[in-house]
């Protein structure tokens, strides 16, 4: 019996790619142009990460790099390419590029649907093999903040194993789950008013206190989590206003992805707006 995809490792895995990518090319599914484009952001090439010069563009949803991210997120996540079968949403896309190079997307929906009224729904967020940790997703994260209307929070399903990279950027989890080809994937939030974190504090049922909620992110071995952080925290969202909602830079629920991408931010200690 084959090994399941899941529990292949990430070498596995680019190997499984790189022989669906041939089978393709072989096909005719895809071009050679294509599949050279796609093996660039599949295929290892530890180089490029020691000369990053990563810019976020805005890109159009059926263009063909596009699809092919699309078809990358599925087979890492399924172990097959997106098929007509899949629900699709009308989204707008995010690129990361290194110079001219593609190495990451981010899909996002403004209130998709009535259950995400003042919601920008974050449906996938795929980056290429050769730029993982290199801060671009954040970079992404940062981006999409900008296009945000205001009043609205952040919502995603994320996937089991990258929960923690959305918690390290101030997204709380729920208990709401959905399970999708045999992959379970947690409703996530980023609240980014007073009232978006007063309606996560009321859906949550194991929230006792007010702010209980973020317990779960100030346990983590990072200088951020402190004692003096949560009461900095708490007291800028006791007095937070319409003006620090819509200023991100002094908005309390965007502090940790300020954080990670080494910008300054109202709440962070000196020592680490670096």
């Amino acid at each position: 019996m084959p090994t399941p995809f899941t529990q292949l490792d990430d070498t596995q895995k680019v190997d499984r790619y790189l022989a669906m990518l041939r089978r393709d090319l072989k096909d005719g599914l895809i071009t050679q142009t294509e599949y050279q484009d796609t093996l660039a952001l599949v295929k290892p090439q530890a180089k490029i990460k020691t000369s990053l010069s990563i810019t976020i563009e805005e890109a159009t949803p059926d263009d063909d790099l596009v699809h092919r991210l699309e078809d990358l997120y599925y087979r890492e996540l399924f172990g097959r390419k997106k098929s007509s079968k899949d629900h699709t949403l009308e989204t707008e896309v995010l690129i990361g590029k290194d110079q001219h190079r593609l190495a990451a997307a981010l899909w996002y929906a403004i209130e998709p649907t009535r259950e995400y009224k003042k919601c920008v729904y974050l449906d996938m967020l795929y980056v290429g093999n050769d730029y993982r940790k290199t801060g671009i997703s954040t970079k992404l994260l940062l981006n999409l903040l900008a296009h945000t209307p205001e009043d609205h929070s952040i919502i995603t399903y994320a996937w089991k194993p990258v929960i923690d990279f959305y918690r390290r950027h101030g997204f709380l989890s729920t208990d709401e789950e959905s399970i999708k080809v045999g992959q379970s994937f947690l409703k996530m939030v980023l609240p980014l008013t007073k009232s978006s974190f007063e309606r996560y504090c009321r859906e949550k049922a194991d929230v006792g206190n007010y702010f209980d909620a973020y317990d779960e992110l100030i346990t983590e071995d990072d200088p951020i989590f402190n004692p003096e952080y949560l009461s900095h925290f708490v007291d800028a969202v006791a007095s937070l206003t319409p003006e620090q909602e819509q200023d991100f830079s002094q908005n309390p629920f965007t502090a940790l992805l300020y954080h990670r991408a080494k910008q300054p931010h109202i709440l962070l200690p000196s020592h680490l707006q670096k």
